[in-house]
């Protein structure tokens, strides 16, 4: 899981980044990205509706899969964003390595 102080917890918090913020893609993701650079670290939110996957289970999966690789891609942030990640079902039969690369690309981007 994400420290406290790296998510984004509150929905207007999220809203704002959806309505200001700027569309990356990835064959295992949509990230939508906003700078913030009166903080110090960047915050995340992970989304994963129920078009990805029926089951809760299978939502919570790929989640879990998506925060681990982004934990290991927050180094390629040049500065600090708010960062929006939704997953798709891809996102399960993905090579750990592909969606490591694919983040640190996407955020290297930002």
């Amino acid at each position: 899981m994400l420290a406290s102080h790296r998510r984004l917890r509150r929905p207007v918090e999220i809203q704002d980044v959806f309505r200001t913020g700027e569309a990356f893609f990835s064959p295992y993701c949509k990230v939508v990205a906003r700078n913030s650079p009166d903080r110090e670290e960047s915050r995340f939110a992970v989304i994963v509706g129920k078009k990805a996957a029926k089951k809760a289970v299978t939502r919570n999966r790929i989640k879990r899969r998506l925060r681990a690789a982004i934990r290991e891609s927050i180094p390629s942030l040049a500065h600090s964003s708010d960062i929006i990640v939704i997953g798709n079902a891809r996102v399960l039969d993905a090579p750990y390595e592909d969606l490591v690369r694919h983040l640190s690309a996407i955020f290297y981007k930002i």
